[in-house]
């Protein structure tokens, strides 16, 4: 999948992330599949297909309450996602939106981290 992602194969990609995350069990693999898929829809202006993924991406991430599925970098991830898919709809009010939760729910506040990076990056291009 990754493959096809390089070579801007957005079909093909999406094809394989999905057919991944149809054999994954652990949730944090399967939130970050979820999101590698919303951000081909994003390449390909799906968006709606995008918010649905990113959505239960993040429902995913939010109701594991025994810890699994919790990972500090990828809820951040999530949202930046989020945002980008805000800002190719031209909503850029939600979008700084999602870069500022963003940067607010990341817990490494340094500004060299790199989804601190891409956050104030995006935003920045807004």
């Amino acid at each position: 999948a990754t493959t096809y992602d390089a070579l801007n194969d957005s079909s093909n990609a999406i094809s394989k992330y999905e057919f991944a995350l149809g054999m994954e069990k652990d949730l944090t693999k399967k939130a970050t599949l979820m999101n590698a898929i919303a951000n081909q829809h994003i390449k390909v202006g799906r968006q709606s297909k995008a918010i649905d993924l990113l959505d239960q991406s993040l429902k995913m991430q939010n109701d594991t309450s025994d810890g699994k599925g919790k990972d500090a970098d990828l809820i951040p991830e999530t949202m930046i996602l989020y945002g980008s898919v805000m800002a190719s709809k031209n909503d850029f009010t939600q979008a700084i939106h999602w870069y500022e939760s963003a940067l607010n729910s990341n817990p490494d506040k340094s500004l060299l981290q790199k989804s601190n990076l891409r956050a104030l990056y995006n935003k920045g291009v807004i």
